[in-house]
This record gives C-alpha cells, structure tokens and sequence, in this order.
C-alpha cells in the first residue's frame, strides 16, 4: 500500500511541476493604450479577449515579466520624479512596491531575470542633492535578496560615456545586452550593441549598429534590427550568423518568445507585428488599435501559474473596455 501512495505522491508532484513551469508561447501581457495604468493579458492568436492583470495608481510607461516568476517589474512616475516599483502576481491585492524611492529623476528601461535580478536605466540623476551623492548614470542592478527590504540596494553595474538605450538578461542570467542609439547631429564614437558579461564584469561591443537586443530562449543566440532587418548573432561575436528582412520594418523593442520561434517588434507605422524566424512571415497584432496608438509595449508570458485577475475582478474584455463589439482584429498574415 505505501509504494502505491508513495507512487500517487510523486505524480501529484510531477503534475504540479509541469503546470508552473509549463510555458505556453502565445500569451503577452501589454499596457492598454486606453487607460496606461493597466497591464492587460492576451493571446497572439486571438487579441479580441483580454483579462485585467494589474491597475497601478499612475501610467506605467515600461514594464518586464519574470520568466516563470510571480513578479512584473515597471517603471512609473511617483509624484515628480520616475520610480520602479514590483508587482508581486501572488498578492494580487497588495499594490506595486517602490524600490527606487525617488533616488531618480529618470528610469527608462527595465528588465528582470527568472531569478528575480532587475535591471534598470537611469539618464537624469536628482539636482537638488549633493553633487558627492548623485547615483552615476548607466545601468543598475537590483537584486533578488534586496527585494524585500523596505530601502533595496542598487549596484552600478555600467556607466557608459553615454546614455544606454535599452537593457535584456539572457535567460541564463550570464550576460546583459543593451544598446547605445545615435543621437542627431552627434559623432558618437560608441554608438552599437554590447553584451555586459555579469560574472566577469567585462562589456564587449557586438555590433557598431543595432537596435533593442534579445537573447534567445536558450542564450546562445542574440538578435538586433536595424530597422528593415533582423539581425541573429552569437553572443560574443560580431558576425551575422543569419540576417531576416521584414517587410514590416521594427522600429522599437525585439522580444524572443519563450519557444524559440518568433520575434515580437515595434513597428514604425505602428503596432507590434510577430515575426516568423523559420519563414520570416509577419502577423500584424492589433491591427485596428495600431492605426490609432504607435506604441503598446507587451512582453511574453512564461507560465499561467500565477492570476491574471484581481480577486474580486471579472475577466474584461477589450470589447467592453472600449465600449464596441470589434476594436481588435484576429492577427492578419502579411504574405
């Protein structure tokens, strides 16, 4: 009798197992362009029915999901200055947490690693402190034993000549890659791709040119756009491996889904558009919204372990929010 409850035993705990960590690749979470205080959960092959996953009290202007992880790390304004704050998704009625306390004027881009390791940039520093006291600008580091003091520490991590971008963990949380754009009428010597390499603390230049790097699911694999193009690199070297043409040209954020087999971009037309990496085919994603809002940054959900509403909250959908029966289209394949 025992070897059969022992039996019983593990296959309960092999089945609770495979659904956290199961990892559906259709599902991005996004901020409603109608209301920006609210993260929004959807699939990529039916946007016309989303579900409510958080409401912060103020806009959230960039946001990253933990992979296989309860938190959404996102930056927001906080009286006059620029905030990260945490969301834990197994609190769902506790609000967003603080974690930089106004010590910024300005936090730009954000990212968290499966082990709960945050990231974030800073361009502007506080005028009205000590000059001795003002945090350097570059890329900050936040880690997961710091998250639940009330004053987490923040680690400098790189301080470039100049402002960084955007910043992305690799999934084995080993190197961080970002990017330095141009700025016009500005000769900038280091304008391109880099991959920040943790353990060693040593940056290496990918590429002189790129925009919003990602790393593939297994970190073997880097890929950057330069507008009209997908670029797949390995990591530590500067040489296309494979070069991608996109009808629909990217202009923003590159997202890897957690399969392997698509890229999600910004559009410079608008919307984001979901790239096919085996045939390079684009799905155009929220079509109708796109014509009217040029930005709605998402990023892709690794696990449904975790609520995507509220207690107390009825599923929504985009349907009701809006107020009319059809403001998002099924995805649309462009030949």
């Amino acid at each position: 009798m025992n070897r059969y409850v022992i039996f019983f035993c593990l296959s309960l705990l092999y089945l609770l197992s495979f659904s956290i960590h199961a990892k559906p690749t259709d599902k991005i979470i996004f901020i409603n362009p109608d209301n920006e205080k609210e993260l929004l959960e959807t699939s990529i092959r039916d946007t016309r029915n989303t579900q409510l996953v958080f409401t912060h009290t103020e806009n959230i202007w960039h946001f990253a999901v933990q992979p296989d992880g309860p938190y959404i790390v996102f930056i927001a304004k906080y009286i006059f200055d620029v905030d990260v704050f945490l969301y834990d998704r197994t609190r769902p009625n506790e609000p967003a947490r603080n974690l930089t306390q106004q010590k910024y004027e300005s936090a730009e881009h954000v990212d968290i690693s499966k082990d709960g390791d945050i990231v974030f940039i800073n361009s502007v520093t506080g005028e009205d402190e000590d000059p001795d006291d003002l945090p350097e600008v570059g890329i900050n580091l936040i880690r997961h034993s710091e998250l639940h003091k009330n004053t987490p520490k923040i680690k400098l991590l790189v301080s470039p000549e100049t402002n960084p971008h955007s910043v992305t963990w690799s999934p084995d949380t080993n190197h961080i890659a970002y990017e330095i754009v141009p700025m016009p009428g500005f000769n900038l010597p280091d304008v391109g791709v880099y991959i920040f390499d943790v353990n060693a603390s040593r940056v290496t230049k990918i590429s002189d040119t790129g925009y919003s790097p990602t790393f593939s699911p297994d970190s073997k694999k880097l890929a950057f756009h330069l507008r009209d193009k997908i670029i797949l690199t390995e990591p530590r070297e500067w040489t296309p491996q494979r070069i991608i043409p996109l009808d629909i040209r990217a202009g923003g954020y590159l997202k890897w889904s957690p399969d392997g087999k698509y890229i999600i971009h910004e559009t410079i037309d608008g919307g984001p558009v979901a790239t096919n990496l085996e045939d390079g085919s684009q799905t155009i994603l929220f079509e109708h919204l796109a014509r009217k809002w040029l930005w709605i940054p998402l990023d892709w959900v690794h696990t449904e372990a975790y609520p995507v509403t509220p207690a107390g909250r009825m599923i929504v959908s985009w349907g009701n929010l809006k107020n009319k029966q059809e403001n998002l289209l099924t995805p649309v394949t462009v030949p």
